[in-house]
């Protein structure tokens, strides 16, 4: 995640704000270099938990904090969540998951990872893991 942060970050010194966002998005996008839970190559399955930090995720959720984490490089955590929201309701539509309107039509699982991957984004800015 670190990497992709980093990477990120240049991209946008280098091209600035409106431009990395375009960068990010395609990155994060389905069945892009980004989007961990649909990457042909790794063995991330449906019915297998993996352990982080003590939490029990699934595979999608390694992906919601990845796009939470990395997409915090450049936006708050509100951005993040209609951006989850609106593309979920791209994917979705016409068959739009209305139960989850007050989440922005993602699910409400989705949206806890995304800010579990920002606050870690938060807490490694502060302890100044890598450089800002």
């Amino acid at each position: 995640m670190r990497k992709n942060a980093e990477e990120l970050r240049e991209y946008e010194k280098n091209y600035g704000l409106i431009l990395a966002a375009l960068y990010f998005i395609n990155k994060v996008k389905t069945g892009d270099d980004w989007d961990l839970k649909n990457q042909s190559n790794w063995s991330f399955s449906d019915n297998f938990t993996y352990t982080f930090n003590g939490i029990a995720l699934g595979n999608d959720d390694i992906g919601n904090i990845h796009y939470g984490y990395v997409g915090r490089e450049l936006f708050g955590i509100d951005i993040l969540l209609i951006g989850g929201g609106a593309y979920q309701v791209k994917t979705d539509f016409p068959n739009i998951q209305w139960k989850h309107f007050y989440a922005l039509f993602d699910d409400p699982r989705d949206q806890l990872m995304v800010i579990f991957g920002s606050i870690l984004w938060d807490i490694d800015r502060v302890n100044s893991y890598f450089k800002f």
